[in-house]
């Protein structure tokens, strides 16, 4: 697995976890939040094609949870391969690499 952080001021996004991985009907994302901050949440495959935004708001500090389902944006199911759930704040990001089975 693939995990990359980029801090400009300190740690935000802490514990990411992904299970089960691979999976084939859904994935839960679980991640930390060391403080308040607005969190971009965002899938996107291998050649770094964006394909989901899973969320896209203000969170307050402590663990947060998600599903994706291994749809796209317009409702098709994704290929089989691996793929990058990016989550984003305003100082930082990380990627982490999760298997997509049908």
């Amino acid at each position: 697995a693939i995990n990359v952080n980029y801090p400009i001021s300190g740690n935000r996004i802490q514990n990411i976890a992904t299970y089960p991985n691979p999976f084939n009907s859904y994935i839960e994302i679980q991640f930390d939040l060391t403080k308040p901050s607005h969190v971009l949440v965002s899938v996107y495959d291998i050649t770094g094609r964006w394909v989901q935004t899973i969320t896209n708001k203000f969170f307050s500090k402590g663990r947060h949870s998600f599903l994706w389902n291994g749809n796209a944006s317009f409702g098709e199911t994704v290929p089989s391969g691996e793929y990058f759930i990016h989550i984003q704040t305003a100082n930082e990001y990380q990627l982490k690499s999760i298997t997509f089975l049908k």
